[in-house]
């Protein structure tokens, strides 16, 4: 992460929006407050993620992330989930089975996924991450072409498990 010096943005005085329009008059708490979210914010981007630029980069950040090494970082956000899990065909137990419905899918028989093995955690944004070390010969944890799925836990103990892209480890960014 690149870490950018920026100016503190500075408190809005009302007498600067009332200079641009007067009729705003009636509106300038809310603006205030506005602007005070606004400079929170900034600072919050600032401190966390290095800055605007950074932030956007979060194409790079999310999702699969394949190391040298070939370790796994895999990040989804979900601010309100209460749990995540990353699943799939490398997560296999004998004491689950299952079957799955896709909609506009077929039934996919997944008879031995476990569906509890590999929890992933979440930090103050709301950002789930989880690191699977290499195989002890250095191969990546995941397989190319593995079928994965995210299953989530709503804080009503709903269950959503959602399958992501089949993993193309040619194709996933390498840090």
């Amino acid at each position: 992460m690149v870490v950018v010096e920026t100016m503190p943005t500075q408190a809005l005085d009302p007498e600067t929006v009332l200079k641009l329009d007067g009729y705003l008059k009636p509106n300038i708490p809310a603006i205030l407050h506005r602007h005070e979210r606004f400079r929170k914010w900034k600072e919050t981007i600032e401190a966390h993620e290095g800055g605007y630029d950074e932030f956007t980069k979060g194409y790079l950040k999310f999702g699969f992330n394949i190391g040298k090494d070939g370790e796994v970082v895999y990040r989804e956000w979900a601010p309100n989930a209460k749990e995540a899990y990353l699943i799939g065909e490398f997560s296999k137990s004998s004491w689950n089975s299952s079957v799955d419905m896709i909609p506009n899918h077929h039934h996919v028989i997944l008879d031995d996924w476990n569906r509890a093995s590999h929890p992933m955690k979440k930090d103050d944004f709301g950002i789930w991450e989880i690191t699977l070390p290499p195989k002890s010969n250095g191969v990546c944890a995941i397989p190319h072409d593995s079928k994965l799925k995210v299953r989530i836990v709503t804080p009503s103990a709903q269950e959503i498990q959602v399958m992501v892209n089949i993993l193309d480890i040619h194709g996933a960014t390498v840090q």
